[in-house]
């Protein structure tokens, strides 16, 4: 008669889908193998830490936030970034790499807000961009 077995995956810390063999074994019989694929539930994400920052006009020290990655990716991660006004904002460096490795430590990104000739404060987004992850 056959019997119904039942696999329950683990939740992991990655988004990565994963595969495994399950392996049936009795003495007198041929083993059986069963290959499971598990897809995963995670979706990965760009952080960003303070997500918001005030800066002075002008002041080349500008604000210092510190971007990672929400999963371990099974790859390496290269994440854009852009401001959306250059006049008002500026973003150093333009691109971050994230390595299955070290995809969890906090990477610098330097925003300086150049000196302008109006009394209106500015209000910047900076983007952050990677293939196959939604912003």
């Amino acid at each position: 008669m056959p019997q119904t077995v039942t696999f329950t995956a683990k939740d992991d810390a990655d988004s990565v889908a994963n595969t495994v063999q399950a392996s049936f074994t009795s003495a007198g019989l041929t083993e059986a193998n069963v290959i499971i694929t598990i897809s995963d539930d995670d979706a990965q994400s760009i952080l960003v830490d303070p997500a918001a920052v005030t800066i002075a006009e002008g002041n080349a020290t500008g604000a210092t936030v510190g971007v990672s990655l929400g999963q371990q990716p099974d790859r390496d991660v290269v994440v854009n970034l852009a401001s959306s006004d250059m006049g008002g904002a500026t973003v150093e460096p333009a691109t971050l790499t994230f390595t299955p490795a070290n995809y969890a430590t906090k990477q610098n990104v330097k925003i300086v807000a150049p000196q302008d000739n109006d009394t209106a404060n500015e209000n910047v987004q900076i983007n952050l961009t990677a293939a196959g992850i939604q912003s």
